[in-house]
């Protein structure tokens, strides 16, 4: 996004991955990876997730979000959702604002992994006679 008149701009850009079958939890815990590769101009960019029980597009339940105001920068949060019996979809929100007057640009990736909640296990050799 490039921008330079007087006033501020906003870009927002939703992408979702529909009609998911798999990993299916209640709940499963799904991990946000959000970067900010350059920043440039002052602007902002606002990374954040979504989960849809409902398999709707463009939102849903909150997972992750963060704020990035200087590149480079790179956060890994971890959210417990329920997906239902599936399909269910995940959402990636960008939303960069710009400042206005100024030029500048933004490289952001955000990326979503659904994994089983984990579970301590048995501590190797616990309860062995000596």
């Amino acid at each position: 996004m490039v921008a330079s008149s007087a006033v501020s701009h906003t870009l927002d850009v939703f992408i979702t991955a529909q009609g998911l079958t798999t990993p299916l939890g209640n709940p499963l815990n799904f991990i946000s990876g959000l970067t900010e590769n350059i920043l440039l101009g002052g602007f902002t960019a606002t990374l954040s997730t979504f989960v849809s029980a409902t398999n709707a597009l463009f939102g849903g339940t909150a997972l992750s979000s963060a704020t990035f105001n200087s590149a480079p920068a790179s956060i890994e949060l971890n959210a417990l959702a329920n997906t239902g019996a599936g399909p269910y979809s995940v959402t990636a929100q960008y939303h960069i604002v710009s400042v206005a007057g100024e030029a500048g640009g933004a490289n952001s990736t955000i990326n979503i992994v659904g994994a089983a909640p984990t579970v301590p296990g048995p501590i190797a050799g616990a309860g062995l006679p000596g």
